[in-house]
């Protein structure tokens, strides 16, 4: 049976979608239309799913249709055609956006399904790898594509996959833009699972025969219908059973069998499409191929690069001149919509309420459009339609049409009648009315395959090749950078010889030694005494701090054991870990554990570990191995058993702070309190556990106690090197003088006081300006070469900090001028919001379609973009998230949400550790009043199941407790907590005392396709190609709206420091005349800190809304 699909097609649910696509809707459509097999779109929103699945009955094998007891389609009766009779087959659409090979991909491919079963374990993957289904019916994902067809076809072989409209220039898997150059190199070892091809609607089969590679490939067309009228634009042709293995099985085997059961393709015109042809709107310059290399790609009115078209790319991977040879005309039918083609026959638009009831009326008369378009008989169509109409189907069918081109985001034209021949139909009010004088077959040249002179083009290419290459080897010199090498000898042969490792080794060694500047080798050469280095923002810390450990090791013979590497977050110990292992052979580390580089916290929980038996006399009798870390909730848990009231709650927990931090004595607060911390300590010993700050407090106990573990640890660690020394807390500076009590002591530290902001942690910036005094032999260095920062960014952050109280600051240079700071000033929150959005979309080259046809984005990446993962917007408080994720939501850009609390605070974490431990500790009780018994001993089974890993293990608990709830969705730190666990393998205890020392950072995975939304915070230590800071406003940034609460305006000026120096190319800085905060309205005056910004290197941009608030003259002069 021959019958019509169309698989493409999207929901009310996508962006720019009409709101009338419903189920029965697209059925009725799909009849008028004359397709018998509508795909649903969409599948992945589980709106529209639901929606689905309440309106769908199954049919024939992996069919659907409406279901007749819920739904009476409205005016199922007007057209003789039956929607009931139209079967659904489950799709959807997915956009991929991820860095591959060096390059940002952004792939769009269609997914067909066999059933909801099948559709509902593809969304269930999608989601555990923190997909966003929700924001647009065509999610955007940050993965791989190739990893999208494995999920799928794990989800079920019988899957077909479906790279979508493979030549556009920005979402395809063969686009000029942000595509690959074959099937292969997206796909690699599954490319074999990939069987069909989407030719798009600026493209169609010719195009992709001048690819011999593409042969393989059944070639499918589909409407990508964004409204119930354009259902059918393309589609395609089947001869076979009702049922979904059919149809695969159709596509699988596409036009290569005898007896091909998959008869080809319904078109528009391809010159239609918007970006056939290359080519200037703004210029009205449109050039074929041959043109456009003429022209070398430049545009002869403006001199700009012109922008190319799908046809262009074609002819990069074509190796055919000479299609009419393989081309098989029966399975390609060009059609111009009947609307469109009633339109042009009256003179009036396509939408017009007459040309919609003649439109009806062919439909009621001579059947469905399809039928009108490619089967009905001239005479029928004469019969019924009257004989213009009759004529303008045949000239269709015969390809006598006049073609415009579309080019750079201008649709093409496609005419059926000429110029003349248009004028004399004007006035000629009914379709029913004679050809009269209209031109005869053959005046009006007949559609070509391809319309230009490929032979000219392959010669004019092959020239370009020529003087590119010549070109190229008369700048070509030798490489001398290793001439004189010891290694210019070893032959390939014996180049990985034993005799040879050592030798490789070090001159791998030398060349990346020979990568730092100066100032670093230096530093890094200087490896007996104390030592203190002032490195500002981009200066290279992390490098200098490896390197100089490396130089330790490497070039000096220090043991890797007596070598001790502080710092602030595992993720930044992780990283100083990793480089040393890439930059030091494996000889070098050889026999030894693992290097000694932790957190302070990490550290302090090691010597915990190390001397259990000796916590008895530091006053925990009973103290056990099997001890856990308490997270603020638990302590907050242990407070309510204790009946503290929750209005003492936050003091309490800022005194214990304070005490164990020892920023304040014991005795210095209330007998209240005082009785409440002995009783809070007295709980601790009993439940075997500790608190976060117990990780240095109860180390210093040790210390004082056991005169003798102290020197074990100063006599072991003899070199001790320190980063973000300006963070340091009182606990944290008496750790470090009891390790290194002399004044030679061979200590290192680095840091910025520019860059203290951890006062509200009890950090004090004061003990990295007191370094000199506890090392009077101490060398100072300074880092003044930024690598990160443009001279504006630089000098912007440097208005913001230099005072006559920070004379010691350090001046930085920068390698590039670069960009001028973006400064705007909207007049609400929510346009800032908005600002921020369709900024980043237009910097990206677009997400979607939409964002070149509505003009945020001229599909062009910005100088320096890559991926999303290159955007950071920071806040100051997290209130402010709120309206910026709003904000990307309706731009469908993907996002994540990093916050500055430790990352056992987070809910998801926090609840699913306090699970785990209530099943391994029987005296856990802080966790278990919330647990049903029974629960609690089927956690306890599953945690004590020796055949699987940590990792399924926490999946198991999670899927039982969540419920596969809200929680699992899109959640980052439920990942990051998978990826620890798959670190820890079986080690319980290992894993929980990670999260509980570490930081919320940490669970950041540079590289991720998001834009991250985070906190000043917690963007220390981190670099973006562009950052965003909005809410520049007096009363946010300082943040001093609270005047009960005392602001320290110096700490404020830093933290703008570290965020403005977070930007490695693009700043931009904003303000909204309104802003809710904490549910109240303000008009706040632009921010005190932007008024220190020198005005040459701003560029302003105020919106048209703006409306100042406060003092209107400052405002005005402003901006």
């Amino acid at each position: 049976m021959k019958f019509i699909c169309d698989f493409h097609i999207h929901s009310r649910y996508s962006r720019a979608t009409s709101s009338a696509v419903t189920p029965v809707n697209l059925a009725i459509w799909a009849a008028i239309k004359g397709v018998k097999v509508i795909g649903t779109g969409d599948f992945t929103h589980p709106a529209w799913l639901k929606e689905l699945k309440e309106s769908l009955i199954p049919a024939e094998e992996g069919l659907f249709k409406l279901n007749k007891e819920k739904i009476s389609p409205p005016f199922e009766n007007k057209f003789s055609l039956n929607p009931y009779d139209v079967r659904f087959l489950l799709t959807a659409e997915i956009s991929n956006i991820y860095k591959k090979n060096g390059k940002t991909r952004k792939i769009h491919s269609v997914i067909l399904a066999p059933s909801f079963e099948i559709a509902e374990k593809i969304n269930a993957s999608l989601l555990k790898r923190k997909a966003n289904l929700v924001s647009d019916g065509r999610p955007i994902i940050g993965m791989d594509t190739k990893d999208l067809l494995d999920v799928s076809l794990n989800a079920s072989p019988e899957i077909l996959f479906v790279p979508a409209h493979i030549w556009t220039p920005w979402f395809s898997i063969l686009g000029k833009e942000s595509g690959f150059d074959s099937v292969e190199e997206c796909f690699e070892d599954l490319a074999g699972h990939i069987y069909a091809l989407e030719t798009g609607l600026s493209a169609d089969p010719p195009m992709i025969w001048m690819c011999s590679s593409l042969d393989k490939y059944t070639l499918l067309s589909n409407s990508d219908a964004h409204s119930l009228e354009k259902i059918g634009r393309n589609a395609n042709i089947f001869d076979t059973v009702f049922s979904y293995s059919a149809i695969a099985g159709a596509i699988k085997i596409g036009t290569r069998a005898e007896n091909p059961k998959f008869l080809g393709t319904i078109d528009l015109f391809p010159q239609e499409g918007k970006y056939h042809y290359a080519g200037h709107r703004k210029c009205g310059v449109s050039w074929d191929p041959v043109e456009t290399l003429r022209h070398v790609g430049v545009c002869d009115i403006c001199g700009n690069k012109i922008t190319m078209g799908v046809m262009n790319r074609v002819l990069e991977l074509a190796d055919r001149e000479d299609i009419e040879k393989i081309a098989d005309r029966k399975s390609l039918h060009y059609i111009i919509p009947l609307a469109e083609i009633l339109s042009e026959i009256t003179g009036i638009g396509q939408t017009s309420k007459k040309v919609t009831e003649l439109y009806n009326s062919a439909i009621q008369t001579i059947g469905s459009e399809f039928d009108i378009l490619l089967n009905k008989s001239f005479d029928e169509i004469k019969k019924f339609g009257g004989e213009m109409l009759a004529e303008a189907v045949r000239r269709v069918r015969q390809g006598e049409v006049y073609i415009k081109e579309g080019f750079d985001g201008e649709y093409g034209i496609i005419k059926v009648f000429g110029e003349k021949e248009s004028k004399s139909l004007i006035g000629n009010k009914t379709l029913f009315g004679g050809a009269g004088d209209m031109g005869k077959s053959g005046e009006c040249p007949r559609h070509k395959l391809i319309n230009f002179d490929l032979k000219e083009y392959r010669k004019l290419d092959e020239n370009k090749k020529l003087a590119e290459n010549n070109s190229l080897f008369e700048d070509v010199k030798p490489d001398n950078k290793y001439s004189g090498s010891s290694s210019k000898n070893i032959s390939r042969e014996n180049f990985l010889s034993p005799k040879n490792i050592d030798l490789i080794e070090k001159e791998k060694f030398d060349s990346l030694l020979y990568r730092l500047n100066d100032e670093q080798k230096i530093i890094t050469g200087d490896f007996l005494g104390p030592s203190l280095i002032l490195a500002g923002p981009g200066t290279g810390k992390t490098r200098v701090l490896t390197f100089k450990i490396a130089r330790l090791i490497k070039e000096y013979g220090i043991n890797p054991s007596n070598i001790l590497a502080l710092t602030f977050t595992n993720k930044a110990a992780k990283e100083i870990e990793e480089r040393l292992i890439y930059i030091l052979s494996e000889g070098s580390l050889a026999g030894y554990p693992r290097l000694n580089i932790h957190t302070f916290h990490s550290f302090g929980l090691k010597i915990i570990e190390e001397n259990i038996g000796r916590m008895e006399r530091a006053g925990r009798a009973g103290f056990s191995k099997d001890f856990f870390i308490i997270n603020e909730n638990e302590k907050i848990k242990i407070l309510e058993t204790l009946g503290v009231a929750k209005q003492k709650t936050d003091e309490f927990l800022k005194y214990v702070t304070r005490v164990k931090n020892l920023s304040v004595k014991e005795d210095a607060a209330s007998e209240d309190l005082k009785i409440i911390f002995k009783r809070y300590q007295e709980t601790l010993i009993k439940i075997n556990a500790l608190d976060f700050d117990d990780l240095l407090y109860e180390p210093l106990n040790i210390f004082s106690l056991y005169p003798e573990i102290l020197e074990h640890y100063r006599l072991k660690y003899k070199w001790l090197l320190i980063d973000e020394y300006q963070d340091v807390n009182t606990a944290q500076y008496n750790f470090v003088r009891q390790l290194m009590p002399d004044v030679s002591s061979n200590i290192s530290v680095i840091g910025d006081p520019n860059q203290a902001i951890y006062g509200f942690r009890g950090a004090d910036v004061k003990f990295i300006k007191k370094f000199k005094e506890d090392f009077p032999s101490a060398k100072t260095y300074h880092l003044s070469i930024s690598y990160r920062c443009t001279d504006n960014i630089l000098r912007a952050g440097e208005n913001i900090i230099r005072s006559k109280k920070n004379e010691e600051s350090i001046t930085l240079k920068a390698l590039s001028k670069g960009l001028k700071i973006n400064v705007a000033s909207y007049g609400t929150y929510k346009e800032e919001a908005e600002y921020i959005a369709r900024t980043i979309e237009n910097m990206i080259g677009g997400l979607r379609f939409f964002s070149m046809d509505s003009g945020i984005s001229k599909g062009i990446r910005a100088d320096g973009i890559k991926s999303l993962s290159d955007f950071a917007v920071l806040v100051r408080f997290k209130e402010e998230m709120n309206v910026i994720e709003k904000a990307f939501k309706d731009h469908a850009i993907p996002y994540e949400i990093i916050g500055d609390k430790a990352l056992a605070s987070e809910k998801i974490i926090k609840d699913i550790a306090g699970i785990i431990k209530s099943a391994r500790k029987g005296n856990y009780e802080l966790f278990k009043r919330a647990l049903a018994p029974e629960k609690i001993l089927n956690y306890f089974s599953i945690m004590n199941e020796n055949n699987i890993s940590l990792k399924d293990k926490i999946i198991k608990i999670a899927d039982d407790y969540f419920s596969r709830a809200e929680e699992l969705k899109d959640n980052m730190y439920f990942a990051k907590m998978l990826d620890i666990a798959g670190d820890y393998e079986n080690d319980i205890e290992g894993f929980l005392r990670f999260l509980a020392t570490g930081m919320a950072v940490d669970a950041y995975e540079y590289g991720v396709e998001k834009v991250s939304i985070m906190t000043m915070h917690s963007a220390k230590g981190l670099e973006f190609e562009c950052v965003f800071i909005p809410a520049l406003e007096d009363g946010l940034i300082p943040y001093s709206i609270f005047e009960n609460k005392k602001t320290d305006i110096d700490e404020e000026k830093r933290l703008f420091y570290v965020a403005v120096t977070r930007a490695k190319k693009s700043l931009f800085l904003s303000r909204a005349g309104i802003r809710y905060v904490f549910g109240k309205e303000y008009r706040f005056d632009e921010s005190p800190f932007l008024k220190k910004i020198e005005k040459d290197i701003i560029e302003f941009t105020t919106g048209k809304n703006f409306l100042p608030g406060g003092n209107k003259e400052t405002q005005l002069e402003f901006f």
